[in-house]
Parts: C-alpha cells; sequence; structure tokens
C-alpha cells in the first residue's frame, strides 16, 4: 500500500475532526482544483463539489485535522484526502479503502 495513505487513514480514524468553517477559511482548502491519480480517479474538486469522472456529487460536509480533510457527499459516500505540499496529495476511499497518490494537474 502506499506509504502516505498509511499515514491518512490513522490520521482521519484517531484524530477528532473539525468542521471547515470552524477550522479556517473556506475558500483556503489546499485541495480545490483538479488532480490525476494514476492507476485511480481523475478529480475535479470544487467548494462545494466533487467529481470523480462519475458525475458531479454535491459536498455535505468537510472535516479538517490540519491538512488532512474527510468530504462526505450528500449520498453518504466520504473520501479523505491528505496534502503533501502544493501539488500532490493522498486520496482514500472511506467506502472501499482504495487509495492512490495523486498529483496537480491545474
Amino acid at each position: 500500500m502506499i506509504r502516505g495513505l498509511t499515514a491518512l487513514a490513522l490520521a482521519l480514524l484517531l484524530a477528532p475532526a473539525t468542521p471547515a468553517s470552524a477550522a479556517g477559511a473556506i475558500d483556503d482548502l489546499p485541495y480545490l482544483g483538479d488532480w490525476e491519480c494514476p492507476g485511480g480517479p481523475t478529480l475535479s474538486i470544487g467548494v462545494w463539489t466533487y467529481d470523480s469522472g462519475e458525475g458531479v456529487l454535491e459536498i455535505r460536509s468537510i472535516e479538517r485535522d490540519g491538512r488532512s480533510f474527510i468530504l462526505t457527499m450528500t449520498d453518504g459516500y466520504g473520501v479523505g484526502l491528505s496534502m503533501d505540499g502544493d501539488r500532490a496529495m493522498a486520496w482514500l476511499s472511506m467506502a472501499s479503502g482504495d487509495g492512490f497518490d495523486c498529483h496537480r494537474t491545474d
């Protein structure tokens, strides 16, 4: 498994998350933009939208712990994101446990 994902999974499971509105400005979300995850999805993430190529989903909640985030969609699907600088992040499906290292394309 990918090294960054182990740390991400532990951080997301053990740390109490803070709603993004309480954690800082909503426009200070480093994962906003377009991402390619080799072997996995191509992502486009807006402030309240998430698109992995299977259709745009509305984000219901954003939980933040430092530079790690959990996005929960209105349909209940969730992903964990952990930033590694400004151009790389680890992506983790909360449903399947699949994980990928992603890089910014925009």
